[in-house]
């Protein structure tokens, strides 16, 4: 499309429609909080995948000492699978790689 024969205004709704169509929405849960409401996070339109940040998280978990980061991922995990949601975050092994995947 030539922005330049369709005018700037018309240009700009173009974009935009283009962008909202190509966003990627990932939400990132990083605390014990976000984890305790991951029905309702997963519930909002629009969201494309979840990502655990295991640094942030781990570190407030073990704060509270109320649950694990595996207990926590295996939360997340089965909530997003239960609805259909892409979820990931960073492993630094292979063996957590494959634990994290299952």
């Amino acid at each position: 499309m030539n922005p330049f024969l369709i005018g700037p205004s018309l240009f700009a709704r173009h974009c935009v429609a283009g962008a909202n169509q190509e966003t990627f929405l990932r939400v990132q849960i990083e605390t014990p909080q976000a984890v305790r409401n991951i029905e309702s996070i997963v519930a909002l339109a629009g969201i494309d995948m979840i990502f655990v940040g295991p640094g942030e998280l781990g570190s407030r978990l073990r704060q509270s000492g109320k649950r694990t980061l595996a207990q926590a991922w295996a939360s997340v995990a089965a909530t997003c699978k239960k609805h259909g949601i892409l979820f990931g975050g960073p492993a630094t092994t292979t063996e957590e790689l494959h634990w994290r995947r299952h």
